[in-house]
This record gives structure tokens, C-alpha cells and sequence, in this order.
């Protein structure tokens, strides 16, 4: 249905869920910002989403979603957002407008970017922060997902 006919009520317009920062730290205005340059190469991405898809049990979003690179404070690894007509975190399913923005200006290793990409897909797949350190779902990055340093790391180009 095009946007303009979807129905406004039980319309959840993307939710942006800033994950992996400490608490207190905002985003900049969406305006402001400037697309970056790609720190991480496509077969990167593709090689951590299929990480992402065998965690989760699920391709998110149905394999549609947007990935890209904004510059935020150091301080801010990813946001993911996302729109559902149901609920955000009830109905994953039904996610749609699905993007992962990156911050090139994060010190980015293979096992750290897996990690942060399998976290933001938890959202998209339905998962919410959790409160134990050790869970992929904390919101602040500890240590890389186990399934990530052990997937070989993806040639550069």
C-alpha cells in the first residue's frame, strides 16, 4: 500500500532505538548529519548478517534492510529503527523500514562490528536490551559474540 494510503492509527513510525551507548548519550538531529565513507566492506556485512540470521534464527526484517554509515559521537557504535503497524517489539514479523545506521567513527574490528550488527538485528527480530552484561542484547558493548570471533574474517574487499 503506498505511504500516503496507510492508515495513521496503530502506525508505529520508526522507532530508533540507540543501542550499544552508555546511558545519556543522544544522538545528533537527523538533519545535521552527512553520509560517511564505509569502513566495513560489503562481504563483511553479508558474512555478519548471515551471523546475525543463524543467532536470531531469522533473517530480519525479511532480509531487507538498510544498512548505512552516519557520523555520531564516538561514543554511539549503531542505531537501528524501524516501523511495525502493530508493535516494535511485539510483532517483529511485521518490521518494515528497516535500517541499521553504523558509526565510521567507532574503532571497528571484525568481532566488534559482528557483534554490534547481530545486537541491532536482536532488535529488528524483536529482542530488547537485556539486563545481563554478558547478553548480546546489553546495551552497552562487552565482549565480541562468540559466534563472530569464530567466523572467519571476510577479505576486504
Amino acid at each position: 500500500m503506498p505511504a500516503a494510503r496507510r492508515p495513521l492509527a496503530g502506525l508505529l513510525m520508526s522507532v530508533i532505538v540507540l543501542c550499544l551507548v552508555p546511558l545519556g548519550v543522544a544522538a545528533p538531529a537527523l538533519g545535521a548529519r552527512k553520509a560517511a565513507p564505509r569502513p566495513v566492506s560489503p562481504r563483511a556485512v553479508a558474512t555478519a548478517e548471515s551471523v546475525a540470521a543463524g543467532v536470531w534464527g531469522v533473517a530480519a526484517c525479511s532480509g531487507k534492510v538498510a544498512i548505512a554509515w552516519w557520523a555520531r559521537p564516538r561514543s554511539v557504535n549503531a542505531v537501528s529503527s524501524w516501523a511495525n503497524r502493530i508493535s516494535p517489539y511485539g510483532d517483529p514479523r511485521g518490521n518494515f523500514d528497516c535500517k541499521v545506521e553504523f558509526n565510521p567513527r567507532a574503532a571497528w574490528t571484525w568481532a566488534k562490528f559482528c557483534t554490534v550488527l547481530v545486537h541491532e538485528f536482536g532488535h529488528l527480530t524483536g529482542h530488547r536490551h537485556s539486563a545481563d552484561p554478558h547478553d548480546v542484547m546489553a546495551p552497552v558493548l562487552g565482549e565480541p559474540l562468540t559466534a563472530c570471533t569464530s567466523a572467519p574474517r571476510p577479505p576486504a574487499a
